[in-house]
């Protein structure tokens, strides 16, 4: 992945992963590896946060952008 296509991905996501946390160069890590370990995180959030603001992931994903969590 070039770190154009890594920075789409964490606009996309809201979620800026850190290339080390996969272990390899950023050039081997695959978009599909990205998504995978952003929708992860995503669905951890959401669950944690049942029974309190209910927020979904798309909700979730548009605080992250705004840097409210």
């Amino acid at each position: 992945m070039t770190k154009k296509e890594w920075n789409e991905l964490v606009e996309e996501y809201g979620i800026e992963l850190y290339p080390w946390s996969f272990q390899k160069p950023l050039s081997e890590i695959t978009k599909d590896e990205y998504r995978e370990a952003a929708e992860f995180i995503l669905n951890v959030l959401v669950e944690s946060d049942k029974g309190k603001k209910n927020r979904n992931r798309y909700q979730f994903i548009e605080v992250l952008k705004k840097d409210e969590f």
